[in-house]
């Protein structure tokens, strides 16, 4: 088998040709160079299947919207040193297309625990900051809210740079690894121009490394509450610290509530 440094064909990051006579996977020295050891053991897999086995690219996705071979064309992030159950069911699969569906890709998890019910309190654990150049406030309002009088504002006054969010850490406590989180939460905008907002949800390990992050759709307009959901299909290992971030993008104007936030743990 050779490995071959090229950058043809172009706009590839690796390229291997499918039951060649003479087994080769070209990669570009550029892209291979700038890659984790992660990814270029998904990219090396990726073109074996290719080269070896014969396989072509597949747009097939699992029940919970994840890719469902290592052949899809962009096999980044597939899985990753903190999602190991992930790498096996992936390389199973390579082998033998007949590999079932993976428990954790299963949408259908009948036991939740809620591990965060929040109608957002006067005093509350939530934490307000800005990053960048703006006029971003953040604000406990009684002036719009679903339920309990209150909920978190953020009223951008001029577009800037940088971002305004609200903040809530917490423990995983007995989360799983491979189980789902589901985040849900109601917003309501008033004039909100711009990219808008979003809400996020994070994990980080113990030296404060990004494990996971998983976000919504822009929010922007005018609007009365409405629910909006965010999922994590697969919990991975190593998470210490749990964070929901509910952002302003500093170059928006206008004003959003967002008001009964919760997350579910489903297994």
């Amino acid at each position: 088998m050779a490995y071959v440094s090229e950058t043809d064909p172009p706009n590839y990051c690796g390229y291997g040709t499918v039951r060649p006579e003479h087994v080769q996977i070209k990669y570009s020295d550029d892209c291979w160079n700038s890659r984790t050891d992660i990814d270029k053991e998904l990219l090396t897999f990726h073109e074996l299947g290719h080269a070896v086995l014969g396989r072509v690219h597949s747009n097939t996705q699992l029940s919970n919207g994840d890719h469902q071979s290592i052949m899809y064309m962009n096999p980044f992030g597939l899985y990753n040193e903190s999602t190991l159950d992930k790498k096996a069911y992936y390389l199973d699969e390579l082998f033998d297309m007949t590999t079932p569906e993976p428990q954790w890709a299963h949408v259908d998890r009948p036991n939740r625990v809620e591990i965060l019910k929040d109608s957002v309190a006067a005093v509350n654990a939530w934490k307000f900051g800005t990053t960048g150049l703006i006029d971003h406030a953040g604000v406990v309002s009684h002036e719009a809210f679903v339920s309990a009088g209150h909920s978190l504002s953020i009223q951008a006054n001029a577009a800037g740079s940088g971002i305004s969010f609200w903040r809530y850490d917490l423990s995983p406590g007995n989360v799983t690894i491979g189980s789902a989180l589901t985040l849900t939460v109601k917003v309501m905008t008033k004039d909100v121009t711009g990219p808008g907002l979003d809400f996020e949800l994070q994990g980080f390990d113990a030296q404060d490394t990004n494990v996971f992050y998983v976000y919504s759709k822009k929010i922007t307009g005018t609007q009365d509450f409405k629910e909006y959901t965010i999922d994590l299909h697969y919990f991975p290992r190593d998470v210490s610290v749990v964070s929901i971030f509910l952002l302003m993008d500093g170059r928006s104007t206008g004003t959003a509530y967002i008001d009964d936030i919760s997350l579910v743990n489903k297994y």
